[in-house]
């Protein structure tokens, strides 16, 4: 049974090779169309048509249409003219009222680092907390070059909030190494305005 499927896919590949060549610009098709029911028959030869039938044809791949219109722009001042044709004038409108004062921003912010030893094959949660009053974590980040980065997964690099605890930037890694690592934690915090 393997046998046969292996033959009738080879018969299959090859007609697919010899077939598809032969598509193209020299393949015509023919139809023989029905007007009054709007039917159309595909068939081999235009002579097939039957006598309230019109016979067409088209190929698969048609004749090349001429280039397309390339329009001509000129403007001068505010106006634009596509083809000699002016469109515009195009002015710009007056100047809206001022918008409300916008709320919040950063009266100050801090950078911190904190590193973290990461025994062989262990996991490790490393963090960077916020040091000053009323900071609030913003972004953060780690650093892996101890020892290169090879032999580290991190699973994740995320702020971390908890209600009255400080925001802090905390990582959670593995050490795959047979030597302990280093791993740096940033974390970037700022004293946001109301």
């Amino acid at each position: 049974m393997k046998e046969i499927t292996v033959v009738m896919g080879m018969i299959l590949a090859m007609l697919v090779i010899m077939v598809f060549p032969c598509w193209g610009e020299d393949v015509i098709y023919y139809g023989c169309y029905e007007k009054r029911k709007g039917d159309l028959r595909i068939v081999d030869n235009p002579n097939k048509c039957k006598r309230p039938e019109v016979p067409i044809y088209w190929n698969q791949i048609g004749p090349q249409g001429p280039p397309g219109h390339s329009p001509v722009l000129t403007w001068s001042g505010d106006q634009i003219a596509i083809d000699g044709v002016v469109s515009g004038p195009h002015l710009t409108g007056p100047q809206g009222p001022q918008g409300p004062p916008g709320s919040g921003g950063i009266s100050d912010y801090e950078i911190n680092q904190t590193t973290v030893s990461c025994a062989p094959y262990t996991g490790c949660n490393a963090r960077s907390e916020c040091t000053g009053y009323g900071m609030r974590i913003i972004s953060g980040g780690y650093d892996l070059s101890d020892w290169g980065v090879l032999g580290w997964v991190a699973f994740a690099s995320k702020p971390y909030t908890a209600g009255g605890d400080k925001d802090a930037w905390e990582v959670y890694l593995t050490n795959q190494d047979l030597y302990t690592k280093n791993v740096t934690v940033y974390s970037i915090c700022a004293d946001l305005l109301p």
